[in-house]
This record gives structure tokens, sequence and C-alpha cells, in this order.
């Protein structure tokens, strides 16, 4: 590879490249570690103020319970010791935390809420160190943990001052335990290995994992002691990180934050193995990346360097004399040269050897070139005028192909018009021959119906006049009622004649006879009514003959007319539709022969139609094959022109050629 240009290129830039990025990566993880160790060292400190804070929030919550109990007995101006006992008592109240509540007076008075716990004798509270304290300081203290007998376990003690009109009266003290701050502090664990520590105001161990320094009944122990180099962050008051082995000989990182509330601090301890395991993780993830960038500037320079010496491998194709479309594929350097600038420069030298002999043998070919353009166009000037006689007979005989094709068409179409007349011809002589059958038959069915009715009319006839006959020959007894009619009347007269003879004798017979005349007279009434009825029949028969004798002239006279007028009329109405039945049968043979020629002669037109849409199509291709031919003329003309053009051309690209050869000196 070094003895390519590209393998050389490649390599020094890619060495820069590396060299650059880790420097880089180098100043990168340096500054980024600064950073991460003040960071870490910087939330070290915060956890330490954060957990200072919440213990001296909860040494301020009783400092408030010793200062309240004093307010409570400044406002009342009172040391009646019954009033003390009341005030201690309710302040504390509820508050576990508290072992003993007490009010230490001037006087030397004690008073206290744990009544169980013994006041020994003799017993002096302002001789004691929390009310000498509390007045020294005018203001509430908090005393130095102490280790409680009693309890078994680390207490402190909070004394608040009582003034009355200006003057000291009275001391509050209260005694807590501190198993909420030593809960609180070994709480802390926010890093695997962290822990914390609390000292009191004399340097001396509170709160501590290690128990052997935590304070015990008979001593304590002083944090400098066990540890000198916490000297500066347990006496001072400035917020320092030391970093300096734990107990256990780990290394660790020391945090401290003053308890404000009082004269105590909280220590921090985190190993620095936790600092440094984050700082290890970056630096791996630092060095990785820049590997992989380096891998990938690498990749990138090759195919950059690879894509601007691309014309290098041209330059090798062309001096190796291929001068092919294709690009040539990257072969290794022979071993008779020392790199590829001597195999490029040897390579160039054959090529210009061979240019030259190409040069030459160029001047030489491009007069034949000359000579033989010269004489094709000669002779391309004979073959483009026989393609324009060609094409001019061709034009002629394409326009004689089109007349005949137009001639055939229009034969066509009159053929086409004739063959609809013939078939619309047998269609109506289809409909023609439907439609006479049904005459035909129609006729048929008058001519029976009409034999039919005249036989029933002369049938109707007969009996009509028989029983016309009986009618009168039975009218005839209306006669019979005239007879009976004589003899009722004069039955009638009798009786009337009977009445008034009755009436007469009645008359004669005087009162007796009064019933009688009665009687005869009523019968004298119906004779009369009997005549009257007599009279009317008489009348009624009379227009009944009158009747009778004028139905059988106008019976005669009917059956006369029927005779000689209806039945003549049915026998020549059954003579006409037989007449109509032949004439349908005939017309109805004529149109089924019409239909039978004009299928014939439409089957005829069709192929005559058939016929002359052949020669149409063949003129059709005639015409088609024409028309390509004068077309192949016509392109043949111009393809011979283009020759003739081209070949012109080609004599005029000889003399440049001869003029182009002849400007290299070889």
């Amino acid at each position: 590879m070094r003895r390519t240009i590209k393998g050389r290129l490649t390599t020094s830039v890619i060495c820069i490249v590396a060299v650059s990025i880790l420097l880089t990566t180098l100043g990168i993880v340096m500054i980024a570690g600064q950073r991460m160790m003040a960071e870490q060292k910087d939330i070290l400190q915060l956890y330490a103020d954060k957990y200072a804070e919440e213990i001296n929030t909860w040494i301020e919550n009783e400092k408030m319970l010793a200062k309240g109990t004093a307010d409570s007995i400044e406002a009342a101006g009172s040391l009646d010791t019954v009033f003390l006992q009341s005030v201690v008592d309710v302040h504390a109240e509820g508050r576990g935390e508290l072992l003993n509540l007490y009010c230490g007076t001037k006087d030397s008075a004690f008073i206290q809420s744990n009544r169980e716990a013994a006041i020994p004798e003799g017993y002096d509270p302002v001789q004691r160190g929390w009310y000498q304290q509390a007045d020294a300081a005018g203001e509430t203290i908090v005393t130095d943990p102490y280790w409680d007998v009693i309890t078994g376990q680390m207490c402190t003690t909070i004394a608040s001052p009582v003034y009355i009109d200006g003057t000291l009266a009275a001391v509050i003290g209260l005694d807590v335990t501190l198993g909420t701050v030593t809960d609180l502090t070994g709480s802390i664990n926010y890093a695997e290995g962290a822990y914390g520590f609390l000292s009191d105001s004399s340097g001396q161990y509170v709160a501590h994992r290690n128990k052997e320094y935590e304070p015990s009944e008979d001593a304590a122990v002083a944090v400098t002691d066990k540890m000198p180099a916490l000297k500066s962050l347990i006496e001072g008051n400035e917020k320092v990180i030391i970093e300096t082995a734990d107990y256990d000989g780990t290394a660790c990182y020391f945090a401290a934050s003053g308890i404000s509330g009082c004269s105590w601090k909280l220590g921090v301890v985190c190993p620095t193995s936790h600092v440094w395991s984050s700082l290890v993780t970056m630096i791996l993830v630092a060095v990785v990346t820049a590997l992989v960038l380096i891998v990938l500037v690498a990749v990138f320079m090759a195919g950059l360097i690879g894509r601007t010496l691309a014309p290098v491998q041209m330059l090798k194709q062309f001096a190796s004399g291929d001068f092919s479309e294709n690009p040539m594929t990257e072969q290794g350097i022979p071993a008779q040269y020392k790199n590829e600038t001597e195999q490029i420069q040897t390579a160039t030298v054959e090529v210009r050897r061979q240019i030259r002999s190409i040069i030459l043998n160029t001047k030489e070919e491009a007069a034949s070139i000359s000579d033989i353009a010269e004489g094709t166009s000669t002779k391309m000037h004979v073959l483009g005028g026989d393609i324009s006689f060609i094409a001019e007979t061709a034009g002629q005989v394409m326009k004689q192909t089109a007349e005949a094709k137009a001639l055939a068409e229009q034969i066509k179409c009159t053929g086409e018009e004739l063959g609809r007349a013939i078939e619309n011809v047998a269609e109506r002589a289809g409909e023609a021959a439907d439609q006479s059958g049904k005459i035909m038959e129609r006729a048929g069915r008058q001519h029976e119906e009409s034999r039919k009715s005249a036989e029933e009319a002369v049938t109707l006839c007969g009996m009509t006049m028989e029983e016309l006959g009986d009618a009168i020959r039975e009218s005839q007894k209306v006669k019979e009622i005239d007879t009976l009619t004589e003899e009722i009347l004069a039955i009638s007269s009798q009786t009337n004649l009977l009445a008034l003879n009755a009436s007469i004798e009645a008359s004669r017979a005087g009162e007796a006879g009064r019933g009688f005349a009665v009687v005869a007279n009523e019968i004298r009434e119906l004779a009369d009514h009997s005549r009257n009825a007599v009279d009317q029949i008489r009348k009624v028969t009379e227009d009944v003959v009158h009747s009778v004798a004028f139905l059988s002239d106008s019976a005669e006279k009917l059956l006369t007319f029927m005779n000689e007028k209806v039945m003549k009329d049915y026998q020549g109405m059954t003579e006409l539709a037989g007449m109509y039945e032949r004439d349908a049968a005939f017309y109805s043979g004529i149109s089924g022969e019409l239909g039978a020629s004009s299928q014939e002669m439409n089957a005829s037109m069709a192929g005559i139609s058939d016929s002359l849409a052949a020669i149409t199509e063949l003129v059709g291709e005639i015409a088609a094959f024409m028309q390509k031919m004068e077309e192949s003329a016509v392109t043949s003309n111009e393809s011979s022109q283009a020759v003739l053009s081209q070949m012109k051309e080609l004599s005029e690209l000889s003399e440049e050629l001869k003029e182009t050869v002849a400007s290299f000196r070889v």
C-alpha cells in the first residue's frame, strides 16, 4: 500500500486525524473529569448542608418549646410555684421526646414536669451549667450532648431565660433525647458506602457509623484524635472538602456543615471510589467514542481520497493504452517498478509512441477516404434519380387505385341500399301473408257463423209461426167470455126484478117488513154492481179481441218479411262470406310467394354485397401497398439525399482530418 499514491496519502492523513482526535479526547476527558470531581464535591457539600438543616429544624422546634414556656411566665409576671407547675405541665404534655421540662428560679426553687424524677438533696438550679449559660447568653441556648445514666442514651439540655421587669427571674430548661438526630444521621446513605457523623461544639463525636467513636458513660472521643486530617473541617467555619483515609483505611471525601441553632457540626463521608467510578466510566466512553470516531474518519477519508485520486487511476488507464468507457479495475504495481509514479511515467512514454504511429496511419487513411467519398457521391446522384421516377409512377398508380376504390365503394353502397329495400319488401310480404292468413281464418269463421245463423233463423221462423198460430187459436176463447157475460147480465136483471118485488112486498108488510126491505135494497144494489162489472168485462173483452186480431195481422206480416227478405239476406251473406274466404286464401298464397322471392333476392344481394366488399378491401389493400411503396420511394430518396449529404460531409471531414493530422509534428 505504501507504493501507491493513494496508500501513502491515506496513511498520512489518517495518522494526523487519529492523533488530533486522541489529543482532543484527552483534553476533553481532563476538563470533564475536573468538572465532574468538582460537581461530586459540590453534591457532597449539598447533602451535608441538607441534613444539617434538618437537624437544625428539629433543634429550633425544641428551642421554641423552651422559649414558649419562658414567654408564658414572662407574660404572667408571676413566680408562684403552683402557677409555674401548671405552665410546665401544659407545655410538656404530649411531647414524647422530652425527658423532663423544668424551671429554676433565682430563689433556687425548682419545678419539673417529671414528678418521678428525684431531686438531689441540696440541689440548687442557679449553680447548674444550663442556668448559668442561659444567664450569660441572655437567650435560649443548647448544651453539648451528654450521656444520660437513667435512660442510657445521649441527651441535651435546652435552656431559655425568663425576664420579669428586665431582671432575670428564672430559667426554663428541658432535657431531650437525641434519638431523632442520631437516626437522621444514620440514615444518610445517598451513595454506596456514604454515611454521616455528628460532632458537638467541643469537636467530640456524638453519632458515628463506627460505634467505638460514639460517647459512652465514661468517656467521649474527639474527632481530631481519630482523624487529625479533619481538624480544619471541624474547627474552621469554611466549607471545604477533604480527601483522606477513613477509619477503615478507605479513601474518602469528607464534608461538614455547621448547625446554626447550636455549635454542632454534621459531617458527610463518601468513598472516592464512587466519584472515580463515574470518572472511569466517562473515560471509557470517551475512549470508545474516540476509537469509533477514528474508524469512521478513516473510512471517510479513505473514500474521499479515493474519489479525489480517481483521475490518477484514469491516467494509469490512459497510459496503459486503454481508452474504453469501462473503468479499469485497480491492480497491483508490477515488481519492476519502484512505485506508482514510476509506473505512470513509463506508461506515458509508451502511449506517446503509440499515438505518433496512429497519427501517421491516419494521414494515409484520410486520403483514401476522400477518394471513396467522391466515387460514392456520383453513384448516389444516379440512384436518387431512379428513386424519384419510381415515386412518381407509384403516385399515379395510387391515384387510379383510389378512383377504383371509390367506385367500388359507391357500388357497394348502392347494393346495400337495394338489399335493404328487398329486405323491406320481404318483411312487408311476410306481414301481408300473416295478415291474409288471419283474414282467411276470420272469413272461414264468418262463413260458418252465417250458415249456422241462417239455419237457426229458418228454424226460429218455423217455430215462431207455429207458436203464433197456437196463440191466435187460444185467443178465440175470449169470445166465450161474452157468452158468460150475457148470462151474468140476465141473472143481474132477474135479481134486480126480484129485489123490486121484495121491496113492494116489504112496503105492504109495513113495520114488520122493514128488515126485509133492507135486504131487498141490498140485493138490488148488488144487481146494479154486477151489471156494471159485466159492462166493464165486456169492454175489456172487446179490447182483447181487437188486440189479438191486430197481433195476428202483425205476426203474419213479420213471418212474411222473414221468409221473403231476411232469409234471402242470410243466404246472400253466407255466399259473400264464402267468396271472402276464397279471396283471402288467394292473397295469402300470393303474399307467401312474394316473401319467398324476396328472401331469395335478398340472399343474392347479400352475396353481391360480400363480393363488392371483398373487391373494395382488395382495392384498399392495393392502394395501401402503393402508398407504402410511394412512401418507401420518398424515404429512399430522402435516405439517398442524406447519404449524399453525409458523403459530402465525409469528404469535408476527410479534408479536416488531413489538416488536423498535418498539425502534429511526428
